[in-house]
């Protein structure tokens, strides 16, 4: 079964020093792979997730997507379990880098995801689908590089007599509130509540796309600050590309 390579270009210039991205094509299924190297925006992909939509009219429509995760990985301590903070910092990289291993998180991670396409929403757990829909996360130790794979069956985006070859592909985080009244300070999945269960159908809700791509600022801390003021920055990741599949 040969591949059909994707010819993408970059939304933006800046998006080359943040992500790799590619996405291919055979008969069933579409691929999209995304890279980083950036530690802000693993943190961003982790812990706040990313909405990748699908258009086959080569435009930014957002009414076919796959969020994933639905609910980021919790986080209780900047640097995983170990109450030895100054220790911490040293094994994730020197008393520059703060936060958590980012192959602890990766492995934590949660298993359900949310499919959208026009008016309808169904959760469903990466394991136990009838979607044939399949997400990776791998982080490179080495490297220090974080892989995340999406296969998607075609039919789920479109039915089988669409044309793919204009294709764009639109990553985005959700937007991160902030809470100035001493609520919760979690981020905004698209304005959805928590969810549970396997599968079920949700009504739409809006406040889904992110914006320009930005590095979020960093809370300072001293001595007795909390764990959530600690954590280090992440991104907003917001851009589109074409694939333009050749034949």
């Amino acid at each position: 079964m040969a591949f059909v390579n994707s010819n993408a270009q970059l939304s933006e210039e800046t998006m080359a020093d943040k992500i790799s991205y590619n996405s291919t094509m055979d008969a069933d299924n579409i691929y999209v792979q995304l890279s980083t190297q950036d530690r802000p925006t693993m943190l961003t992909m982790l812990h706040r997730g990313l909405y990748v939509y699908f258009d086959i009219k080569g435009k930014k429509k957002k009414k076919v997507a796959i969020q994933y995760p639905i609910q980021g990985t919790p986080l209780q301590s900047p640097f995983g379990n170990t109450t030895d903070t100054r220790r911490n910092r040293e094994e994730v990289g020197g008393n520059n880098q703060q936060g958590p291993d980012i192959s602890v998180l990766v492995a934590e991670m949660p298993k359900m995801a949310l499919y959208t396409n026009q008016d309808s929403e169904l959760e469903f757990h990466l394991d136990l689908n009838k979607l044939g829909v399949s997400i990776k996360y791998d982080y490179d130790t080495e490297e220090k590089i974080l892989h995340y794979e999406l296969t998607i069956p075609k039919q789920q985006i479109a039915d089988s007599e669409s044309d793919f070859s204009n294709l764009s592909i639109g990553i985005i985080s959700p937007k991160k509130e902030d809470k100035t009244d001493g609520n919760s300070s979690n981020a905004s999945f698209g304005g959805r509540g928590q969810g549970g269960g396997l599968s079920g159908g949700r009504g739409r809700q809006g406040g889904r796309s992110g914006g320009g791509l930005a590095r979020g600022g960093r809370g300072g801390s001293r001595n007795g600050a909390s764990p959530q003021k600690e954590r280090p920055e992440e991104t907003t990741i917001d851009f589109w590309f074409k694939v333009n599949f050749e034949k």
